[in-house]
């Protein structure tokens, strides 16, 4: 099971691009030189997800891949992540993306201040006030699926081994001996 994880792992990462290959368009070259965008320890790693289920999620369609990479660069985090991420908010699941992410903001909206809910559509129209909403929903979803994925990819990366912890002390003999009062009978 093991060798079958590692030849998908090495599938996977056939398909990201090489450096080289990122050098060799002049507007990417900047980036292929950021060896963080490329790594996959975990303190570039959590980042990257974070950025890729938010953007996933907000509905700023048309510009999700420039703000992931935008984002990726300025956060120091890993980019081939959030770009598939990116890959969840395709025509087809968005018809139940979106309205399950505007029941969630709408429902923390009406928690956190039960006139808002109305009140906005007074004054700012009723497309904005579903964006917003749509918006707090994704960075709070986000969020949790952040921490989701940063935990399976905790025990992912281990590959089932655990670390290696200190064994721990031999009881004290003398500590035992003297809490238990020798009852034999002399």
């Amino acid at each position: 099971m093991a060798s079958r994880l590692r030849r998908r792992k090495r599938w996977l990462l056939r398909l990201i691009p090489s450096r080289a290959r990122l050098r060799s368009f002049p507007l990417l070259r900047k980036i292929g030189q950021a060896s963080f965008l490329w790594s996959f320890r975990m303190r570039e790693v959590a980042p990257g997800f974070l950025i890729g289920w938010v953007l996933t999620l907000s509905p700023f369609l048309g510009l999700h891949t420039p703000l992931a990479i935008l984002c990726a660069v300025l956060f120091r985090a890993n980019l081939p992540i959030p770009l598939l991420l990116l890959l969840v908010s395709n025509p087809l699941a968005l018809p139940f993306l979106w309205p399950a992410l505007h029941a969630v903001g709408s429902a923390v909206v009406h928690l956190l201040a039960p006139d808002a809910a109305t009140g906005p559509r007074k004054f700012l129209s009723a497309g904005f006030h579903a964006v917003a909403v749509n918006t707090l929903a994704a960075l709070l979803v986000g969020y949790a699926c952040t921490a989701i994925s940063v935990v399976l990819y905790a025990i992912g990366s281990r590959g089932g081994k655990r670390k290696n912890l200190p064994a721990a002390p031999p009881p004290d003999q003398r500590g035992s001996a003297s809490a238990e009062p020798d009852n034999s009978g002399k």
